[in-house]
């Protein structure tokens, strides 16, 4: 304020002009904030709608075209995901749970898919760590599991001279499944015990063994007025061999008594005396079990020349046949019918496994003679363990045979073995650190995809005791029956014909 005669003049402070600068760069400042944002957004919105022209221009590329109708089948899907969603909301409202989406169901898919992955992973890494003494005390389980995962040494003299006779066997049997020699069942069983034998078993005393059952079975169709080229009448005659005591003229003309091949409960699968399964040894003793059976009855009726099947089962083996109005399932260990009921009563036969055809089929004199292979590979397991000729056997035997299940087990059997030995090189380590060593964790990768897909063909391992208790059911009173039944019509057919 400055006095000017009676006039006063009013100046600002110094003070008061600093604020008023400050208020308009303030509100200046503001201003251009808001010029700011609303630029952002016309530019944002601008930016909207070139995109939306741009998707409209791709969608319909020629503008002077009007745009494509849906087709029926386009129309009838959206209806269905309209009714659908329609249902469910009516479920809801009624306090019902709707079905789960076809997306839900792929979810719990994958997840029971993972879950079950999961389980084999522990089961396999409890399976090779069984050989480690720290983790199995057990003396007896260990030297089991050595013995499952020998691997062969290859260089030692042991190996050398047992495979020089697999590998003659090998190729013999080769030869027939190429066609370059005729299949012959009764050839096949022998070489392949004979390589066992390390070459000592004689071919001619096998034979003359097999001419003389051909025999009977020719002298009982004469006996009850049989024609020998009766297809049916021959299994009739061939099964008394495996049921009824009876008489018959050797070639001297003595009379000798015949007593049935009956079933050796010592040692069946051949555990403690690999020749207990053996066609040769069944000879000798008359004793056999289910795996050397029924290649006897095939034998026979090969030299009969009459059609017979190999029927499979877990750790089973039957006898097929018949014809276009009736056929049958033999059970060679005691001699009697049975129906495929019984066989799947076991508990351990899925429907994928008779979907995919791995049991219960009838399986031709090639396929048979494919699946002899795994009897030639196990055999040479048995003395040195497992090599690359258990891989060579299993190979071709799956060429011939695809669905064989026993060669898939034998190729699941040395994948195990060589995985163990590689978890036993780098001392046992959690599966938790399989990653550090690329080879383990490889291997035992492998062996888990490689057991999965095994169990989708529907296979399931049936424990030993379980399948003892099967065995047994075949003499109750209700199977005799339907043996007796099945006999009658057996006999009824092969006197029409």
């Amino acid at each position: 304020m400055i006095a000017n005669g009676c006039n006063t003049i009013w100046r600002p402070s110094k003070t008061e002009s600093m604020k008023a600068v400050t208020k308009e760069i303030r509100k200046f400042k503001f201003t251009e904030t808001i010029h700011t944002i609303v630029l952002t957004l016309f530019i944002l919105i601008n930016l909207f709608c070139i995109e939306t022209i741009t998707a409209q221009i791709q969608t319909f590329p020629n503008s002077n075209q009007p745009p494509k109708a849906r087709t029926l089948q386009e129309l009838h899907q959206q209806q269905q995901v309209q009714a659908q969603r329609q249902n469910r909301q009516q479920m809801e409202r009624l306090g019902s749970q709707p079905p789960p989406l076809q997306q839900q169901i792929t979810f719990d898919y994958y997840d029971q898919q993972a879950i079950v992955k999961q389980r084999k992973e522990q089961e396999l890494y409890h399976l090779i760590n069984s050989i480690n003494n720290e983790t199995r005390p057990n003396t007896k389980i260990s030297e089991e599991s050595n013995s499952l995962f020998l691997i062969a040494d290859t260089s030692s003299m042991t190996f050398k001279n047992h495979s020089q006779h697999y590998n003659t066997a090998y190729n013999e049997i080769s030869d027939m499944l190429s066609g370059k020699k005729e299949l012959s069942l009764k050839r096949t069983v022998f070489v392949i015990e004979n390589a066992y034998h390390q070459n000592k078993l004689n071919y001619d005393r096998y034979s003359k063994q097999i001419d003389e059952l051909v025999s009977v079975c020719k002298q009982i169709l004469r006996k009850e007025n049989l024609k020998t080229d009766n297809y049916i009448a021959c299994h009739y005659a061939i099964q008394k061999l495996f049921s009824e005591s009876f008489t018959y003229k050797n070639t001297a003309g003595k009379t000798i008594s015949f007593k049935p091949f009956g079933y050796d409960f010592d040692d069946y699968m051949g555990n403690e005396d690999f020749t207990k399964m053996f066609v040769t040894k069944l000879l000798e003793t008359k004793t056999g079990q289910c795996h050397s059976l029924p290649l006897l009855y095939l034998i026979v009726a090969e030299e009969l020349n009459v059609n017979a099947y190999l029927g499979l089962a877990p750790n089973h083996s039957y006898v097929k046949f018949g014809n276009q109005y009736q056929s049958y399932n033999f059970e060679t260990t005691n001699g009697t019918f049975v129906t495929d009921q019984w066989i799947v009563k076991s508990g351990y036969i899925s429907s994928s496994a008779i979907k995919n055809q791995i049991y219960l089929a009838p399986l031709t004199k090639q396929q048979v003679i494919a699946e002899c292979l795994v009897d030639l590979s196990a055999g040479l397991e048995n003395y040195v363990g497992e090599s690359d000729f258990t891989i060579k056997c299993a190979s071709s035997a799956l060429h011939y045979f695809p669905k064989s299940i026993r060669s898939m087990l034998t190729v699941h059997g040395f994948v195990v073995a060589h995985c163990a030995n590689t978890a036993k090189k780098y001392n046992y380590p959690k599966e938790k650190d399989y990653y550090k060593y690329p080879e383990l964790k490889k291997q035992f990768d492998n062996m888990v995809e490689f057991e999965l897909q095994i169990e989708q063909t529907g296979y399931i391992k049936i424990p030993p005791e379980q399948y003892e208790q099967w065995q047994l059911t075949t003499n109750e009173e209700k199977q005799k029956q339907e043996h007796l039944k099945q006999l009658d019509k057996l006999q009824q057919s092969a006197n029409e014909h």
